[in-house]
């Protein structure tokens, strides 16, 4: 990672950080695969945004090109009470209970496109979950994008669920990964 990158870990005041936020969202998310329109951005600045940034445990790290912000990588403590939680058990099946317990859910990594392949959503990412202290993780990725399962799988992630829905037409794999030595947390490829 060039020397010049600063990465920023955020658990307070994370509101400040809205509108730098919201520029990278709408540069990484308006080109090619995802191709966001104004109704996307405007749905995750009102809706997406606010109510995550109001999950329990949120962190936030942020990657900086002097004060230009090229990245971010963000996520929560996993709770039986949120949305997600019925989902998350429908798609673990039998290994809910050891992947949920004391679970840290992965929402989001985004690098501007000119700073990909330099070491900055490794380090995000690194950075993201060396600031938690959960013995698993959980996230999603789209099913389509094989360069960051690869991404993730080289991280040390695991493939747990293929192919699940998010009230929506695209298919995801759920992936997961141990965060501590604990040993009754499940691996499925």
């Amino acid at each position: 990672m060039p020397s010049s990158v600063r990465i920023d870990v955020v658990s307070e005041n994370v509101a400040h950080h809205t509108q730098d936020v919201i520029r990278l969202y709408r540069r990484v998310y308006s080109g090619a695969p995802y191709f966001y329109d104004a109704a996307d951005f405007d749905l995750f600045e009102t809706t997406y945004w606010r109510h995550q940034i109001a999950e329990p445990g949120f962190v936030l790290t942020l990657a900086w090109d002097n004060e230009a912000i090229i990245g971010m990588a963000y996520g929560w403590t996993f709770s039986v009470a949120s949305k997600s939680a019925r989902l998350l058990s429908l798609h673990l099946d039998n290994n809910a209970v050891a992947w949920l317990d004391n679970c840290f859910i992965f929402a989001e990594l985004s690098v501007v496109p000119s700073w990909r392949r330099r070491g900055v959503a490794t380090a995000l990412h690194d950075q993201l979950l060396k600031a938690t202290s959960h013995i698993s993780a959980l996230l999603y990725v789209l099913a389509s994008d094989q360069p960051v399962i690869r991404f993730y799988r080289k991280l040390g992630w695991s493939i747990l669920a293929k192919k699940v829905s998010q009230n929506s037409d695209r298919h995801y794999h759920l992936m997961g990964r141990r965060l501590s030595s604990a040993e009754d947390v499940p691996k499925r490829q």
